[in-house]
């Protein structure tokens, strides 16, 4: 784990095929769509029957864990290490970015940065 405050995570995208691209892109998307969904079942509330919406809701947050815990997988395949002011204070000095559950670790309001993180690595990888 990297001590200096102020950078951003490290990833290596060497030993990364296809399959890895194509399943974190569905992970993506499918978030994308179920976050879009649960808006909708919000602005919705007031004609649909309460129930039936807080079923939709539930299933729908269910799902979006599922799809985090796939996002672990993955970002633990690619991720090199994380700067410590993105983890909690209480997070053990040596952790295996290998491992989805380092993740837990990092602070909360720093996951959305680490995925545009990763994205913007990604896209910067020569093509050659």
């Amino acid at each position: 784990m990297s001590d200096q405050n102020g950078s951003g995570p490290e990833f290596s995208f060497d030993n990364v095929s296809m399959k890895w691209g194509t399943a974190w892109q569905r992970t993506v998307t499918r978030a994308t769509e179920l976050q879009l969904g649960l808006q909708e079942l919000g602005a919705a509330g007031d004609g649909q029957d309460a129930l039936e919406t807080s079923r939709k809701t539930v299933e729908m947050m269910h799902e979006l864990e599922n799809i985090s815990a796939e996002q672990k997988r993955l970002i633990a395949q690619v991720l090199v290490d994380v700067p410590r002011d993105w983890l909690a204070s209480d997070a053990p000095d040596v952790l295996d970015w290998r491992e989805p559950a380092a993740l837990e670790n990092l602070l909360e309001r720093k996951y959305p940065q680490l995925i545009v993180e990763l994205n913007t690595a990604r896209r910067a990888v020569p093509k050659t």
